[in-house]
């Protein structure tokens, strides 16, 4: 309208009040550190900068710097009485070092906000329930404390079960985390299961590969884009022969993770000039003994320079390299006594040794000499390779023959394949001693020397670091299975040398080499027992694996979000409300009906502690009905044993269970549908070889069995 202009701006908003003199005092103090106070804008600070000095004061005491704190500001809000040191005098009574602290406080500062009883008590408690046993609980935490802000029920839980599921053995996943615990943070479907399926795609079993990770664990580490894939194909470039990367990787798994390509080229240089050996025989060299790209240049040419010395043309050590790599690797204070019987009184040509280079791969006085002197009374003439490549009981059984008939002649290559597929006695004695081993485990890419032992059928050939490096611990270990009785190492140090061929004859395991070990057990069929098939319906299945997956949920008291906990958020329900059914409660109703335990479980969604619950482990034949409305929820042929310490089933009736997405979308609540009791998690894609591929984690104290005898329902 005329006359009347645009309404006048409003005034600005007036600026904020100035902070009290106190916090403006301790903002000015925190900026003299190089601590942003903006970061811990809106956070209640102390009062007076004097309470800020004593905090900033024993976080330096700890070991932390000014650069810490910059790094992590939020440290600067813990109380020192309330948070920090009950967490440090609970770190400190389960053995943490203290020169370990300031380390673990840099990677995980965020255990100075946690509470003893809701956030660290439980992970010690599951980590414990794993079998870790308490004296490496300390030491877990020192390599990766990131672990003290998962939750049991996330991430970690489900890489365990996962493991367990692919026939890692259960009583091994204690040590397992205790050597590599950065395991219980790898995503199973990012990580864990790429790993898995790609080394079944080069040919190793299931099985296989749950042995390589019970004694390498650290192998799961190894990037599959960045790391081991390349070193696959840099094998296939180098003239390894597609078939044999299995067995490769089953002798030496470190050849994943290693940088393996500017190894191949020094090698394949080294060989080619010093050896004369070619492109596409350097291929079988590696299939033979993969540790060969780890072998230095001196002790190359030493070995070399040993065998021209004994007559060899340089085409026959070339010859007998291919054939036996090892003999680049042996000792060579033995392989000059053993060079000498065989010229002294063995009085055979050299060119048997270069048909046969493993002779002297075999123990002198347990093996060669008293088969030489057995066959020599008895007359007989024969090759090396039917004087050795054979076990004890096979060679006393030819000295039972008055002559050697034709077929005698010739060295028996087959081997069984199906021998070994199941986990041998032997295996499982190795187990038994890996406690013992826990700290020799050699890292890859190390050149190796190798010390090779006279007391056995076949010589010992483990590897070792060089001279000013060696692992003390490789003579304890040996020691200690002598004392029990046993003239054997396990995989991790040792290999046990029988390459006469490259198919040796089948031997007792004590007399095996290791690589008959690892092509008759690593790559074998799985056995028909350890097939396993769908359950068939109306039928309870246990499956072969127990997994972990769940077993983490337990020691939680609340139904938080999944992965890390945030600082100061001790507890998180989830805010979907359930779906409506046919059974509406108040939950004073609900909290009037159920026990105090149920109530938590069912209506406050908490969770029970692994392995406590009454239906874990049982398998009769029923229907499990919700235990707050009396609903039918799964068949009993449904559940399996997954061995996470919760009943497992794989589908719940049609219509009967809800599931609900956790806020943070990791994982999937299931209730039931008629009245929202809370009754766990579902996973999907874990492995188990069940018609779903799913996996209901269910607390069992929201559900109650009912057996087939008592209800028709089934």
């Amino acid at each position: 309208m005329p006359g009347h202009g645009p309404a006048p701006a409003p005034p600005p908003p007036p600026p904020p009040p100035p902070p009290p003199a106190p916090r403006a005092d301790a903002d000015a103090f925190l900026a003299s550190l190089g601590v942003d106070p903006g970061e811990l804008a809106g956070l209640e600070l102390p009062a007076t900068v004097d309470v800020m000095r004593e905090r900033v004061e024993f976080l330096h005491s700890l070991g932390l710097s000014n650069e810490d704190l910059a790094a992590y500001p939020l440290a600067l809000g813990c109380s020192v009485r309330k948070n920090m040191v009950p967490v440090l005098d609970y770190l400190g009574k389960l053995g943490v070092h203290q020169e370990a602290l300031p380390d673990l406080l840099r990677r995980y500062p965020q255990v100075l906000h946690a509470s003893v009883v809701v956030d660290l008590a439980p992970v010690v408690k599951y980590l414990q329930g794993m079998d870790v046993r308490p004296h490496d609980v300390p030491r877990v935490l020192e390599r990766y404390p990131e672990l003290l802000g998962f939750k049991l029920e996330g991430t970690m839980s489900t890489s365990v079960a996962y493991l367990v599921g692919i026939g890692v053995a259960r009583r091994q996943i204690g040590s397992v985390i205790t050597r590599f615990p950065e395991v219980l943070g790898m995503r199973v479907g990012k990580i864990i299961k790429p790993f898995v399926e790609h080394l079944e795609g080069i040919g190793l079993q299931r099985l296989a590969i749950a042995r390589i990770i019970e004694k390498k664990p650290y192998v799961l580490g190894f990037g599959l884009e960045d790391k081991v894939k390349p070193n696959i194909q840099a094998l296939l470039e180098f003239g390894v022969r597609k078939e044999a990367l299995a067995f490769i990787v089953a002798q030496y798994p470190d050849i994943l993770g290693i940088e393996l390509r500017d190894k191949l080229v020094a090698q394949l240089s080294l060989f080619e000039s010093s050896i004369l050996v070619s492109s596409e025989d350097f291929g079988r060299v590696i299939e033979r003994m993969p540790q060969a790209i780890s072998l230095g240049r001196t002790a190359v040419l030493k070995h070399v320079n040993f065998l021209t010395s004994c007559g060899f043309l340089l085409s026959q050590v070339s010859k007998m390299v291919v054939a036996c790599p090892q003999l680049l690797a042996l000792n060579m204070d033995i392989m000059k006594m053993s060079f000498e019987y065989f010229q002294n009184e063995m009085e055979r040509d050299l060119e048997e040794l270069v048909e046969f280079p493993a002779f002297f791969t075999y123990g002198l006085e347990s093996t060669v000499r008293p088969r030489h002197e057995m066959v020599a009374k008895k007359g007989f003439k024969c090759s090396l390779a039917w004087l050795l490549n054979c076990s004890d009981a096979k060679f006393d059984e030819r000295m039972k023959y008055d002559t050697i008939g034709i077929e005698e002649m010739e060295v028996d290559n087959s081997f069984d394949m199906n021998n070994l597929s199941e986990r041998a006695e032997d295996e499982l004695e190795d187990e038994d001693l890996d406690d013992d081993r826990n700290g020799c485990i050699l890292p890859g890419g190390q050149e190796y020397e190798v010390i090779q032992s006279l007391h056995l059928h076949k010589n010992l050939i483990f590897l070792s670091p060089p001279e000013n490096e060696k692992d003390t611990c490789t003579t304890d270990c040996l020691r200690t299975r002598r004392k029990k009785g046993q003239e054997k190492m396990g995989v991790q140090h040792l290999l046990k040398l029988r390459m006469a061929s490259p198919h040796p004859h089948p031997a007792p395991l004590a007399a095996r080499p290791l690589t008959a070990l690892a092509s008759s057990f690593f790559l074998a069929p799985p056995s028909s027992t350890a097939a396993r098939s769908p359950p068939a319906p109306h039928r309870h299945v246990t499956l072969s694996c127990s997994r972990p997956h769940c077993k983490q949920w337990g020691a939680s008291r609340y139904c938080g979000t999944v992965g890390r906990r945030l600082p100061g958020v001790v507890a998180m329900s989830s805010s979907a409300p359930p779906p409506p059914g046919s059974v509406q409660k108040s939950e004073e109703e609900w909290e009037a009906i159920l026990s105090p335990e149920q109530f938590r479980i069912l209506r406050l969604k908490g969770t029970e502690y692994p392995g406590t619950g009454e239906y874990d482990k049982l398998f009769a034949e029923g229907v499990y009905e919700c235990a707050g409305c009396g609903t039918p929820l799964y068949k009993s042929s449904t559940k399996f044993n997954s061995g996470c310490g919760w009943p497992a089933f794989y589908e719940g009736f049609p219509g009967a269970i809800a599931r609900t997405p956790d806020p943070d979308g990791r994982r999937i609540e299931i209730t039931c549908a008629a009245c929202g009791g809370h009754l766990g998690h579902v996973f999907k894609g874990e492995g188990f070889n069940t018609p779903t591929d799913e996996r209901h984690c269910v607390n069992s104290i929201s559900l109650k069995f009912i057996p087939a005898s008592e209800d028709s329902k089934l």
